[in-house]
């Protein structure tokens, strides 16, 4: 190595906590959207196969996580993991609004 002996070599730039923040929010914002999409394009197929939803988990987890760099099996898992509860968080909410427009003030 050419250099300084001197001089000590600095460790490359870490990852903010920001960042982190950021990646796992485009992994979820990702991965939310191709679920959705996916359910949706299966419900108008009429494809009622559970099978066929597990898929569509297993692609949205796979787009979103690409999207967002996810590296090693357990950010998988928890990407996985942080999809899924968005979208029973979602679709709690969906629910809501749906029984609160029926049943009136």
């Amino acid at each position: 190595m050419t250099g300084d002996a001197g001089r000590p070599i600095e460790p490359g730039p870490t990852e903010s906590t920001g960042y982190r923040l950021a990646r796992w929010a485009a992994v979820v914002i990702v991965g939310e959207i191709c679920l959705v999409v996916l359910v949706f394009a299966l419900a108008t197929l009429r494809i009622d196969q559970p099978l066929t939803y597990v898929g569509a988990i297993a692609v949205a987890t796979l787009i979103g996580g690409r999207v967002g760099g996810v590296r090693g099996v357990a950010r998988w898992i928890l990407a996985t993991v942080l999809i899924l509860v968005v979208a029973l968080a979602l679709l709690y909410l969906a629910i809501v609004v749906v029984l609160s427009q029926l049943t009136g003030p």
